[in-house]
């Protein structure tokens, strides 16, 4: 996605936005940077969320908001293959309520916290169905195994959500004047 929103930067020439990859933890912005700082499934990926919800409150003005949505975990007794999956996938996941306090004690404010996992299901579930109705075409170009991993992908997230495992949560928050 970043890629994508780059090579547009290169078209348009809009100066107004800069994209930068780097390690919320470590990189440091200059304080009072941004009036918006938006993270979108990423976070989740890092061990120390709560540096970066600092760091994050940090390079925010005064008034300035973060919108952060993220993977998270729920409260159903974690299953194996779940467990894995985490493991596997380097994720460091957090239930709405610990995203919420870590992100007052990060000193925000106004801060909003809501589960958006339905929403993920029916994404999930409409990713598969457009996969399973293009499978033909899929296997123009890609092996059956290739597809049966994606298929098994969806289907393992669709479990970990009915276990009440995986969920997908949503974070805005104010920094105060």
């Amino acid at each position: 996605m970043l890629s994508i929103a780059m090579d547009r930067l290169q078209v348009e020439k809009d100066t107004r936005i800069r994209y930068q990859i780097c390690n919320a933890v470590d990189y440091q912005f200059p304080s009072n940077s941004f009036d918006y700082i938006v993270s979108r499934d990423g976070l989740h990926h890092n061990e120390h969320i709560d540096i970066v919800m600092k760091n994050i409150f940090k390079w925010l003005k005064p008034g300035g908001k973060a919108l952060i949505t993220i993977y998270g975990k729920g409260h159903g007794a974690p299953k194996t293959k779940f467990q894995a999956y985490v493991e596997n996938r380097k994720y460091h996941l957090k239930t709405l309520e610990q995203m919420v306090q870590v992100t007052k004690d990060a000193g925000f404010e106004n801060v909003q916290g809501t589960n958006l996992t339905k929403r993920l299901r029916d994404i999930l579930i409409e990713e598969r169905t457009r996969a399973l109705a293009r499978k033909g075409r899929f296997l123009e170009d890609f092996s059956e195994e290739t597809f049966n991993s994606l298929l098994e992908g969806w289907n393992d997230k669709i479990d970990f959500i009915d276990d009440d495992n995986q969920t997908w949560l949503q974070i805005i928050a104010t920094k105060p004047l």
